[in-house]
């Protein structure tokens, strides 16, 4: 669709679209369920806790968090993941 190499993600079920120049990744990950396509937002964050802290003062509410992500919800209803990620280069720390 991008015209942009799929790159094999950390995990066999993603896959990383990274457009050249650009400062953002698309990462896909299939599920094993069926349902309709769906999409949300993850920020790369060097210290997922205090982006929650922030964006809780902002209105977002922690949903469920992971070894390395937590799941918000914005104020609209949205939801998120602030992943514990290189916010440069989307990598995961070492």
């Amino acid at each position: 669709m991008t015209g942009w190499p799929a790159l094999t993600g950390a995990y066999p079920e993603f896959r990383v679209l990274r457009g050249p120049g650009m400062p953002a990744r698309v990462l896909l990950q299939r599920l094993g369920d069926e349902r309709p396509a769906s999409a949300h937002v993850d920020v790369a964050c060097a210290d997922p806790e205090a982006a929650r802290v922030r964006h809780e003062a902002h209105g977002a509410k922690r949903v469920a968090g992971g070894p390395s992500w937590i799941v918000m919800r914005d104020p609209a209803g949205g939801l998120y993941c602030l992943t514990h990620r290189d916010p440069v280069t989307g990598s995961r720390p070492s």
